[in-house]
């Protein structure tokens, strides 16, 4: 969403003048005639350079009606005329468009998850939880907008861009939403796309290997999740983080005694301020705080599922939503997540995993529900970390008893320097393993080579309905390649 029609006209003071504007839009190849451009930072420091004004100018020939700008200020001085309001920072321009949208004090309660990991799973089901509980809910992530129980609206990215969100919240706020439950990414959080929001909570699942090469390394992507947790706590909102996870508890030790924690049932018994949790089969998750414990039935059959069942029951527990005894109605048979371990026929999963924890999670978790051999499809994206490749190869040649390597989003690389990349960890490990870089036909010869008890993952993509190469996208879904395949083979037979 880079355009945004207002409800109704509004006049928009711009300091020294005021200007009547019907829509907004942050993308200057979008702009309308009328329209108020809002230049932002947040696709890289190339825009406070001339080339600000270059998209600056590009918007009044399209008509733009007035520009407000951030970090901009000094370059647009000259450049612009129309009526230009400089902001300094991302904050101010997302209190900037609370005021414009009319979201003031009565809005949503805003919870953010964050986490390499986990994050997609763990919104969908704090939001179902709520509807269960208050109502109307809704989110913003992976999966999309999604406003109530139809289809969800594609999103370009897990955290969209600063207009979209603070719109959604203003929208929210008029439907008298409940809460808006938002995926809170490193580029979210980088950027400054959630600057103004105003989260009452916030959820940190674990840290993995995913962006690093956008961040400048593992400290600094650390740095930016445990700053966004920081600063909702400092504002006065609850948080829970992932006890299971050092890494996560070396970062907000500065924190102290503010923060809630969830993990695996210890030995000696359940910590205070934590929320225990442990499988009891394959569809039970108990929980346990201090010596009350808990059931929820009929849970996903995956452990990562049970594992993020617990984080949002901790959210829902610890940020006063309700009580441990009211959790087992909230999460009880709760809907398995799109593309997360969803089963798209007799023995055959979809999931989006495409980090090595996730993927070692995944196998694991199929692994228990296997009674023959665990057959997996998988690739790796590419222009993201090359160094995660070699080990996602060396986790599916442990995990898994056959292996097909194909492509996935090669987005500007070969998919087969990627496959090859992959396959360098596969070496020496006793697996059958081969390289299909058709992505279809890597599906069919693993769908013929499963015999009967087999499980079949089919990794990477999960719900995405779209492959990228090259710059172009064309439709595409492992769940219609398996149920056209197996049609066919019905057919043959």
């Amino acid at each position: 969403m880079s355009r945004v029609q207002l409800a109704a006209p509004v006049l928009c003071d711009l300091g020294r003048q005021q200007v009547t504007i019907a829509a907004l839009c942050d993308d200057s190849r979008e702009v309308a005639r009328g329209d108020l451009l809002l230049l932002l930072p947040a696709a890289g420091a190339r825009r406070l350079d001339r080339v600000a004004a270059d998209y600056l100018q590009q918007a009044v020939t399209r008509g733009a009606a007035a520009v407000v700008s951030v970090a901009a200020g000094t370059v647009l001085a000259e450049a612009a005329t129309i009526p230009h309001l400089a902001l300094a920072t991302m904050e101010e321009a997302g209190h900037w468009l609370r005021r414009l949208l009319g979201c003031g004090s009565e809005h949503p309660r805003c919870i953010g998850i964050t986490g390499t990991d986990g994050k997609t799973s763990i919104t969908w089901m704090v939001r179902q939880a709520l509807q269960r509980l208050q109502g109307a809910s809704w989110s913003l992530g992976t999966l999309g907008r999604i406003t109530g129980d139809g289809a969800p609206t594609p999103l370009p990215n897990t955290t969209p861009s600063l207009l979209t969100i603070h719109h959604t919240l203003a929208e929210a706020a008029r439907h008298k939403v409940g809460s808006l439950v938002c995926e809170v990414s490193s580029h979210g959080i980088d950027q400054q796309r959630i600057a103004g929001i105003p989260f009452a909570a916030a959820l940190w699942s674990n840290i993995g290997s995913d962006h690093l090469q956008d961040h400048g390394g593992m400290d600094r992507y650390v740095a930016l999740k445990a700053d966004f947790v920081r600063r909702v706590i400092d504002r006065g909102g609850c948080a829970v983080a992932n006890g299971d996870q050092p890494l996560l508890v070396t970062a907000l030790e500065s924190v102290g005694e503010r923060i809630f924690w969830y993990g695996r049932e210890l030995a000696g018994g359940c910590p205070e301020r934590h929320l225990c949790w442990r499988s009891l089969g394959d569809d039970r998750v108990e929980l346990q705080v201090g010596g009350d414990r808990v059931v929820i039935a009929q849970a996903p059959r995956a452990r990562f599922h049970h594992e993020n069942l617990a984080a949002a029951a901790a959210l829902l527990l610890h940020g006063g939503l309700a009580d441990l005894a009211r959790l087992p109605a909230l999460l009880a048979a709760m809907p398995v997540p799109p593309g997360r371990m969803e089963p798209v026929a007799d023995g055959v999963f979809i999931d989006f995993a495409h980090t090595p924890e996730a993927l070692a999670a995944l196998l694991a978790s199929a692994r228990r529900l296997c009674r023959g051999r665990l057959l997996l499809v998988f690739g790796c994206g590419g222009d993201r970390d090359h160094g995660k490749r070699p080990r996602m190869g060396e986790v599916a040649a442990r995990g898994a008893d056959l292996v097909w390597v194909t492509a996935d989003n090669s987005r500007g690389e070969s998919p087969r320097t990627i496959a090859d990349q992959v396959v360098a960890g596969m070496e020496g490990i006793d697996c059958q393993w081969w390289v299909e870089l058709d992505r279809g036909a890597a599906i069919a010869a693993a769908l013929q080579q499963r015999q009967a008890d087999d499980l079949l993952l089919i990794a990477g993509k999960g719900h995405e309905t779209y492959m990228e190469q090259n710059g172009v996208r064309t439709p595409w879904s492992d769940a219609e390649v398996v149920r056209t395949a197996l049609q066919l083979d019905k057919r043959c037979g």
